[in-house]
């Protein structure tokens, strides 16, 4: 009973980072050891084909993509905590935002890819800033905001990082210390 309530909690707060109210995975926490191949164009097109799965998943309702988009390390620290393999931990992070989603109203919700290059760190991450908008009701009450998307380029894939606070910063910052001196927010 004690795993499965730690596992709803870490699993909520999972969720309000892709909704952009608390934090900010897909794969194991496994570190990129080189820079990719890619150019920064086909970086960027790779980042606009992810963007625009997400927004679409997140108009549809399709919390299982939604959830998976959060960064590795994060989602295998997360699981972590709780016990489970990470799989198991996007299984059950995904039926707690449909839970969750129910009682929310999408008014609409657009997370935008600028014209900037994508940035790259030492190791081969690379990153850039995505400006999100979120217009919603829960409970009764409108909440609109415009926050900005952490997009982070590691092992191949984008993940995408809803970091709206600075000890949400600080916590991925210690999963990540590549990003020290990176401005998240």
């Amino acid at each position: 009973m004690m795993r499965t309530n730690a596992m709803r909690w870490v699993a909520i707060a999972g969720v309000l980072c892709l909704l952009g109210a608390a934090c900010g995975a897909t794969r194991s926490g496994t570190r990129a050891s080189s820079a990719p191949s890619e150019s920064s164009a086909s970086l960027r097109a790779s980042l606009v084909e992810r963007v625009n799965s997400f927004n679409r998943a997140f108009r549809e309702g399709d919390w299982a993509t939604v959830t998976r988009v959060i960064a590795p390390r994060f989602q295998a620290s997360l699981a972590q905590k709780v016990g489970q393999p990470v799989e198991k931990f996007q299984a059950f992070m995904a039926a707690q935002t449909a839970k969750m989603m129910e009682t929310v109203t999408i008014h609409s919700y657009e997370m935008t890819v600028p014209d900037d290059d994508p940035k790259p760190l030492d190791n081969g991450l690379y990153y850039l800033k995505l400006p999100t908008t979120t217009d919603l009701s829960a409970e009764g009450e409108r909440m609109q905001q415009t926050t900005t998307t952490f997009a982070l380029y590691e092992d191949g894939a984008w993940s995408l990082n809803r970091i709206a606070s600075e000890s949400q910063e600080g916590l991925f910052k210690g999963l990540y210390p590549e990003l020290h001196g990176v401005s998240m927010r």
